[in-house]
């Protein structure tokens, strides 16, 4: 087989893997069936908090408290194979703290005791059990995973 034909045929070929990528690309992903397409409600995180006891979802965990002491976010999870929503539980952090860190503000606008919907405003990296964090499958509200932060 002369070069020109084998090159032509490494163009062709390549050519074909291209237009197969491109058209993979286009291809819409599968939808989940019953997918969240926003924010969980605010009836749907008073029903799953309704049956939560961190207590047993944090069993080797000493220092949790009820939900009913955090600030607790909510949102929808865009990166799990499934539906999931995302739950930060967070207690307030002592004033000095925030001042020194330029939060006091943001701090006071959202961490009072109560549900909301939508990830805080930042996030923190330590704190042990006054942050929680909760993965929970959004159409059996069941918990998938249950982690307390380290410490910094």
């Amino acid at each position: 087989m002369s070069k020109s034909k084998v090159h032509l045929r490494v163009i062709l070929a390549s050519a074909a893997l291209i237009v197969l990528i491109a058209a993979y690309a286009a291809v819409p992903k599968r939808a989940h069936v019953n997918a969240p397409t926003s924010l969980p409600s605010m009836e749907w995180a008073k029903q799953f908090e309704a049956s939560l006891d961190l207590k047993t979802a944090l069993p080797n965990e000493s220092d949790v408290e009820a939900a009913s002491e955090y600030a607790r976010y909510y949102w929808l999870s865009d990166d799990d194979a499934k539906p999931t929503i995302i739950a930060s539980y967070q207690k307030a952090r002592p004033q000095n703290i925030l001042e020194s860190m330029g939060l006091v503000s943001l701090e006071k606008s959202k961490t009072a005791q109560g549900i909301y919907l939508g990830a805080p405003a930042y996030e923190w990296f330590d704190g042990g059990c006054s942050i929680i964090t909760l993965k929970i499958d959004h159409r059996t509200q069941t918990i998938l995973s249950a982690q307390c932060n380290g410490f910094a």
